[in-house]
Parts: structure tokens; sequence; C-alpha cells
């Protein structure tokens, strides 16, 4: 998942650099790959099944500099949703009278063990 931060309302915040930056999607670290002072691109890893590491549901989106702590612009107002999404269901028929095991597959479902 790429998520773009647009932080023109923290440019009071200038002194600071990649290295020092983190942005954190629910605690989870996301790999910056562009950084700028006004803007920032990541992506979230990806789960074995090369999904990212999401469920459905709202998230809360963070960027700690470092040397001064949560951005106030980015500290608990930033959000992104991620919906859930089924690619697959199978079997595609089953008893009329009910008992049949169904599999759902998709993006945003909780990993199972």
């Amino acid at each position: 998942m790429n998520l773009t931060i647009d932080l023109k309302e923290s440019t009071k915040y200038t002194a600071f650099t990649e290295k020092q930056t983190e942005v954190l999607i629910d605690y989870q670290n996301c790999k910056i790959t562009e950084f700028k002072v006004t803007q920032i691109k990541c992506t979230l890893p990806e789960n074995q099944k090369n999904t990212p590491n999401l469920t459905a549901g709202n998230h809360q989106v963070k960027v700690l500099i470092k040397t001064i702590g949560y951005l106030p612009d980015a500290a608990g107002n930033m959000k992104i949703q991620k919906t859930l999404s089924a690619t697959k269901l199978t079997p595609s028929a089953g008893s009329p009278k009910g008992g049949t095991t169904v599999i759902i597959e998709g993006d945003g479902f909780p990993l199972t063990q």
C-alpha cells in the first residue's frame, strides 16, 4: 500500500531530514520512498500473501521526527481507511441443507493461523 502525506501545514518544521523521520500506520513502520519537507511518500510492507498488513477499518497515521516528536498535524488527525474486498469464494455451491464450509479470500481480512 502506497501512501502520500502532505505536510504543507508543517512547514514550520523544516529542520528535519529523512533519516530523522518515521511514518507509522497503527505503529507499523511505513517505508519512506520519497521525502520532501512538505510531502512524504511511503509504502507499507506486505505480508507473506503480498498484501499490506492492514485489516479493514480506520487506521491512524503518525509522522515521527526523532528530534522533536510527533508532528502536531499528524498526531491523531490523519487517518486512512482500508476497505474489505472479497476476491474468491470456495466452493461456488453447497448443500441446500447448509453446513458447507466456505472459504473467502481477499484483502483486508485479519491473518489466520
